[in-house]
């Protein structure tokens, strides 16, 4: 894990991190005031950005990462992401002034992304002023994930 500043991030990672802000516009977050944009970047140089979506039911709400990775499914794009950015917004009051990082169901999806393609997937991870970042991947954040060659083999 590596903490960067603007300057040390690459043009193509700050794209994404762009693309992943521009995402956290469209969040509906009206219960938690918290708004998270995620954008995927496949080998082909697309880009596939997504933001979370509260319900009342909390149980229901999905993230921004899984948004994205989902639409990105119907796409027709699996196992060829090479990147993926996050940040968040939180209400003035509470705006972290460090990055945040996946939660545990996206990490594990994000392993599984991972796994798909063979390689470890970088994630990074914005502050909502866009100028600190952690720099990771799938693998670090989710050390012992559990993925598709884990799975017993199906029965005839």
């Amino acid at each position: 894990m590596r903490h960067l500043s603007r300057e040390q991030l690459t043009e193509t990672q700050w794209e994404l991190v762009q693309a992943a802000h521009a995402a956290s516009e469209h969040a509906y977050a009206p219960y938690s005031q918290f708004r998270v944009g995620a954008a995927w970047l496949a080998d082909d140089g697309s880009v596939h950005a997504g933001s979370n979506y509260e319900s009342a039911s909390y149980g229901l709400t999905t993230c921004a990462e899984r948004t994205a990775l989902f639409q990105a499914n119907n796409l027709g794009y699996r196992g060829c992401f090479i990147g993926l950015a996050v940040i968040a917004h939180a209400p003035q009051a509470q705006q972290p002034c460090s990055p945040v990082t996946p939660c545990g169901a996206c990490r594990q999806l994000i392993y599984e992304a991972a796994c798909l393609r063979g390689q470890p997937v970088e994630v990074i991870c914005a502050n909502a002023n866009c100028d600190q970042f952690i720099v990771t991947d799938s693998d670090e954040l989710l050390p012992w994930g559990f993925g598709p060659e884990q799975l017993p083999p199906s029965l005839p």
